[in-house]
């Protein structure tokens, strides 16, 4: 869609903030059991409410071909280069880089979002396909959560993630939901007194799980200690962020995150690498460890803001936002 959903800009801009701090050093105990609910769970929510417009025909083979074109060509050329150009500086053979990349490829396992995410939105494909009603969308993501809680939920990365892939449609499932029924359901979200409400609830929960509880989220590694309270923490956080970020106007800096998430999260692991061997030269001993932690987020996407901006100039095709592959295919129709 043409005009920009504040929103959702803050909820992607926001949740890839997040995941930059999140790989920082230093990072508050508390301030990570305050956004690990919703920070992943929102990519996945906004993917799912962006996925498909509600009013106009689903097409499986264009949605496949733009799914290919923004999430897997992308992925794949990232991780090609950077597994050989990694594997180059240790000095290995062609013979063992080849061998190693494609048994890498089979696995999936080198961006464990991006292969969860891939994964997630071909479950959703396929149920489109089936039906573009909204309810049985919901359906099938609570069908996939009870699939993934008895034959998937152990800890551990299957090929591609797809064992995750199962627990992220749930929310993808909601958002395409909540896309069908936001005219009705957002007039008592955004209502002050139950948006306050739920902020409240929220913190509190958090709070308890802080001093009480102690329970160990892994998503990366399909780990939940308690699934049902990760869940409901989630629903009432991305509930809640809804209600705030309606109350924001759209913002230059969020929407660039917003549009370049995929490169971020491409990119950002390498300059964070950077800024944490400079913070610990003895200049930064004088900060406390969260200053430490958000100089290198900060930092981080100040520097990839380079990449970003000669890969979406001279490669637009590593961005995922080129329709390059959409125009060769349906070129004739138009």
């Amino acid at each position: 869609m043409d005009r920009r959903i504040s929103w959702i800009d803050y909820m992607k801009g926001v949740a890839i903030f997040l995941v930059v701090l999140s790989h920082s050093e230093g990072l508050p105990r508390l301030v990570e059991y305050f956004f690990r609910p919703f920070f992943l769970t929102s990519f996945f929510f906004a993917s799912g409410y962006l996925f498909h417009n509600p009013p106009k025909p689903f097409d499986i083979g264009k949605k496949s071909v733009r799914i290919i074109e923004g999430i897997l060509i992308p992925y794949l050329i990232y991780w090609i280069i950077s597994f050989i150009i990694d594997k180059l500086i240790h000095g290995d053979s062609f013979n063992i880089i080849i061998q190693e990349l494609i048994q890498s490829l089979l696995k999936g396992q080198k961006l464990w979002f991006i292969s969860c995410l891939f994964c997630s939105e071909i479950i959703m494909c396929v149920n489109l396909f089936i039906s573009r009603k909204p309810i049985y969308i919901l359906i099938s993501g609570i069908a996939a959560f009870f699939i993934w809680v008895a034959y998937l939920s152990q800890p551990g990365q299957l090929f591609w993630c797809v064992n995750i892939a199962f627990l992220a449609y749930l929310y993808m499932s909601l958002g395409y939901f909540f896309r069908n029924y936001e005219k009705y359901i957002s007039q008592y979200i955004t209502n002050n007194k139950i948006g306050i409400f739920l902020s409240f609830i929220y913190l509190v929960l958090i709070c308890i799980d802080y001093l009480h509880f102690n329970y160990i989220v892994i998503f990366a590694l399909n780990y939940f200690s308690n699934i049902g309270f990760f869940i409901l923490c989630s629903l009432i956080g991305l509930t809640t962020l809804y209600y705030l970020y309606n109350k924001f106007k759209t913002n230059k800096i969020i929407t660039f995150l917003s549009l370049n998430s995929l490169l971020i999260y491409f990119f950002h692991n390498q300059m964070l690498n950077i800024l944490k061997h400079i913070s610990k030269l003895s200049v930064f001993n004088i900060f406390p460890d969260y200053g430490k932690c958000l100089f290198q987020a900060i930092g981080t996407i100040l520097l990839v803001c380079i990449p970003i901006i000669i890969t979406n100039k001279y490669i637009p095709i590593l961005s995922g936002k080129s329709k390059w592959l959409s125009n060769i295919l349906y070129n004739h129709e138009k």
